[in-house]
């Protein structure tokens, strides 16, 4: 029978670590929600709760960008194919966020236009009042 060494206690300490994250992933995932700037809380808890999961979309898309323009901007990257598939990917990129980041500020917009359009009507419903009397 042979003998652990540091090396291979370690390896088999890495593969455990890995293999107890990956069955951990939904939970880690749910715990990562990002946090979303406060200007676009909507106070509606289950509105906010899809907001965190999107701003968290867009954290990771923005960190998967970064890493696609670094890669692209390597002096070693020579082949046209991997050129023009980073350049795809960074666009891709730039337009999912831009729709999140859209999304994200409709509550808000959507619940600021509401009252807006409430308060409206009210004054109109005021001015036809004060014409029939």
């Amino acid at each position: 029978m042979s003998q652990f060494d540091r090396v291979e206690f370690d390896k088999l300490m890495g593969e455990n670590t890995i293999k107890r994250l990956e069955k951990q992933r939904d939970h880690l995932e749910y715990q990562k929600q990002a946090e979303v700037s406060a200007t676009l809380l909507t106070g509606d808890q289950n509105w906010d709760v899809f907001l965190q999961f999107l701003q968290s979309a867009v954290d990771t898309t923005k960190a998967q960008k970064t890493s696609l323009e670094e890669r692209y901007l390597d002096p070693g990257l020579v082949n046209p194919d991997e050129i023009m598939k980073d350049k795809i990917l960074i666009m891709l990129c730039a337009e999912r966020i831009k729709a999140w980041e859209t999304v994200i500020a409709l509550p808000v917009d959507i619940m600021s236009q509401g009252e807006k359009a409430r308060s409206l009507l009210a004054r109109l419903g005021e001015a036809k009042t004060e014409e029939a009397a």
